[in-house]
């Protein structure tokens, strides 16, 4: 708070009204400071107030989310008020925007009243999952938007994103080795010995698949796992390989595995008792998904039991 200093003097009215005039001077230039927002700005104000004041983290405003917070509504507007035509994924993406996991849209049509951004703000309120939403610390960023439709009805959108995790490709590898094993492990097989050389074949595919865009255990030129572990130098009497490909979560080793434990194929993998050896491979691509590869191997110079 700006305090006046005390005035010294000899004229103790004349000082009095000074100060006097000098506080309603700052006063009323306080009262003239501030620019008219818009209801959408409104809007965001007490929704971050609300989010703060329920000790979710700060979130970010993003002039992409505001751009499609005002798409948002004028879809709305055009439709009379009755609610978006397409879900709001499909219109992130034609937006361009990149990297969510999550988006949740908050829509109010409102008709008449002399306080819309408190009206709107009031009834997300009154709904648990709208106002869930607007304090989940998950969520990331905001942008909010506006339009109005032919009939004069205002129509205020906020849509809130969660973003895609930064994942390091190398931790992501450690941790799916580690967890296969302990599978492996937990059905009384041996734990796949790391092979480097293995490892280096699986981060290949996974980087080429994203460099090219395909998902497929053979390349566009037809070469599956076997031709690529012979060309990397490496022999074995079998061979096995599992995919995946996650997105939209923050335990993507955890979903892979999930994934492999529910197919045949990728099941026989994890569990084939002859495989000793195995190398992990991580590639992400531009906008998040996560291309694992784990190559298998029954290495041929291995003692065998009589």
């Amino acid at each position: 708070m700006s305090m006046l200093s005390p005035v010294f003097g000899t004229g103790i009215l004349v000082s009095m009204v000074g100060v006097l005039a000098v506080s309603l001077g700052v006063m009323l230039a306080a009262e003239a400071l501030p620019e008219p927002r818009t209801v959408a700005e409104q809007v965001f104000v007490r929704l971050d107030e609300a989010r703060r004041e329920a000790g979710a983290p700060e979130w970010e405003r993003r002039a992409e989310l505001d751009r499609l917070a005002v798409l948002a509504a004028e879809e709305v507007a055009s439709a009379g008020g009755r609610g978006l035509d397409h879900a709001i994924e499909d219109l992130l993406e034609e937006s361009g925007v990149r990297g969510v996991t999550r988006v949740v849209p908050l829509v109010q049509s409102l008709r008449g009243y002399d306080r819309p951004a408190e009206t709107a703000v009031g009834r997300w309120k009154r709904y648990r999952q709208a106002w869930n939403d607007v304090v989940d610390p998950e969520f990331d960023a905001i942008g909010v938007g506006e339009a109005h439709a032919p009939d004069r009805t205002l129509v205020l959108v906020a849509v809130l994103v969660e973003d895609v995790p930064h994942f390091d490709p190398a931790v992501l590898e450690l941790e799916l080795e580690r967890e296969v094993n302990e599978f492996r492990i937990r059905h009384r097989l041996v734990p796949l010995k790391h092979a480097e050389t293995l490892a280096e074949v699986a981060r290949g595919h996974s980087r080429d698949m994203v460099a090219r865009d395909y998902f497929e255990h053979d390349s566009p030129e037809g070469r599956d796992v076997a031709d690529r572990v012979l060309a990397a130098g490496v022999s074995y009497r079998k061979v096995g390989e599992n995919l995946a490909r996650i997105e939209g979560t923050k335990s993507p080793v955890s979903k892979a595995i999930e994934g492999w434990m529910h197919s045949r194929s990728h099941r026989a993998n994890l569990v084939t008792p002859e495989f000793e050896q195995g190398g992990v491979g991580v590639a992400i691509d531009a906008d998040g998904v996560i291309y694992f590869t784990q190559v298998y191997l029954d290495p041929p110079e291995k003692k065998r039991k009589e």
